[in-house]
């Protein structure tokens, strides 16, 4: 969520409305959140494979 406000300032300063801009910037940062999750569990698998 540490992305919300730096995307929300820079969405309103090239014109978009400031709720849209917090809806935008909050959806992009739950997609990067579960992107870093789905990424981690994957590659632990990964690395449990290649363990055994």
């Amino acid at each position: 969520m540490a992305l919300v406000p730096l995307l929300t300032t820079v969405l309103t300063t090239f014109g978009v409305y400031a709720g849209l801009a917090t809806t935008i910037a909050t959806i992009t940062s739950l997609s990067v959140a579960a992107i870093a999750i789905l990424s981690t569990l994957g590659s632990s698998t990964l690395n449990i494979i290649d363990t055994w």
